[in-house]
């Protein structure tokens, strides 16, 4: 199968839920790392996700995640089976994005990083972003039924 880009909005709630799960000083840096960092499926062997330049999802992951959505009953399930495969790929992509928002944080002068540290984090477009991010993918996952 050929590499698929992730939809712009997946990409987004993946962001969102990494700050989410994150210290409030990185907030903004890992929106920018997410931000630049190209995103796609592809066919990937031995790991679910590698990261560099961009990061690949395994289809594997995908599929088992179209999977789960396709055996679900109702819509409010297939959501569910959306958003736990969305938290599945912060989870896999998170310590390394806030690794290199650490990064980033320690390279810029010290008043940015004091108003850094007095970020609330998470904003109040938090959960719309990721619920619209687990939407987007769920969507995607009915429309590409796995292999």
């Amino acid at each position: 199968r050929p590499p698929a880009p992730l939809a712009a909005p997946v990409r987004d709630g993946l962001a969102a839920l990494i700050r989410a799960r994150s210290a409030p000083a990185l907030a903004g840096q890992i929106h920018e790392i997410v931000g630049s960092l190209g995103m796609e499926w592809a066919g990937l062997t031995g790991d679910l996700v590698a990261l560099g330049d961009g990061v690949r999802f395994a289809w594997r992951l995908y599929d088992a995640g179209a999977a789960r959505a396709a055996a679900a009953a109702l819509p409010a399930e297939r959501l569910g089976a959306g958003l736990a495969l969305l938290s599945e790929m912060a989870g896999l992509i998170g310590d390394a994005v806030r690794g290199r928002a650490q990064a980033a944080l320690t390279r810029l002068p010290p008043g940015d990083q004091q108003a850094a540290l007095a970020s609330p984090g998470a904003t109040p477009d938090t959960a719309a972003l990721i619920a619209t991010g687990a939407s987007a993918l769920t969507q995607e996952l009915a429309r590409r039924p796995p292999d």
